[in-house]
C-alpha cells in the first residue's frame, strides 16, 4: 500500500511538470525547444552527484568518476550519447532527444539491455533548461528523468526515479567542459 501511494505521488509531480510545460510557463525567455544550453560534453560530479536507485542500503555506484554525457544537435533535435568511462572510442549507448512528446523506439544501445524492440522513449519540453523523459518497456513505464540546465549553462543535474521505487531517486550533477 505504502508503494502505490508512492508511486502515484512521483506520477502526480511528474504530471504537474508536464501540466506546467503544456500551458506554457517557462523559466527562461527561449523557446522550450531550443536545446542550445544542453550542446556540448558534461562529465560527472562525483562528489556532488547522489544515487540511490537501490534504496538507502544498496549498491548505489557511479559507472566510473569520467561518466560523460555529450549532447550533439541532431535533425529536429539533439543526439544524447552516453560514455560510461570518458575518453572512449564509441558511446556505451546513445538516445535521440525529439520534444514532440511521442514515444520513439529505442534504435541504439537501449538503457534496458536486452529489450528492443519494445523499450521508447517519450522527451517533454518544460524550458530551454529544463526537459523531461520517461522510459517504457513494451507500454509500461519504468523510469522517469529530467535533465536541468543551470542558468548559469555550467551544470546540469539529471534527477531519475524508477516505476517501481519513486521514493529513490537519484540526482547525478555534471559539469560542463570545454
Amino acid at each position: 500500500m505504502r508503494f502505490q501511494r508512492l508511486a502515484s505521488l512521483a506520477r502526480a509531480k511528474f504530471a504537474v511538470a508536464l501540466i506546467v510545460a503544456g500551458a506554457g510557463v517557462y523559466a527562461h525567455p527561449q523557446s522550450p525547444n531550443d536545446l542550445s544550453a544542453f550542446v556540448g560534453r558534461w562529465q560527472i560530479n562525483p562528489g556532488k552527484s547522489r544515487l540511490m536507485k537501490y534504496g538507502p542500503h544498496g549498491k548505489n555506484e557511479l559507472k566510473s568518476n569520467t561518466y560523460t554525457f555529450v549532447f550533439t544537435p541532431a535533425g529536429p533535435g539533439l543526439t544524447l550519447s552516453a560514455y560510461n568511462e570518458y575518453p572512449q572510442s564509441a558511446p556505451s549507448r546513445s538516445i535521440a532527444v525529439i520534444l514532440d512528446r511521442n514515444a520513439h523506439p529505442c534504435t541504439g544501445i537501449c538503457v534496458v539491455p536486452g529489450v528492443q524492440p519494445g523499450q521508447t522513449y517519450t522527451f517533454f519540453p518544460i524550458d530551454s533548461h529544463f526537459i523531461a523523459r520517461t522510459t517504457d518497456v513494451k507500454g509500461k513505464t519504468i523510469e522517469f528523468l529530467t535533465y536541468a540546465v543551470s542558468s548559469d549553462g555550467k551544470t546540469l543535474t539529471m534527477t531519475t526515479s524508477t516505476a517501481d521505487t519513486p521514493e529513490w531517486q537519484s540526482s547525478f550533477v555534471f559539469e560542463k567542459q570545454p
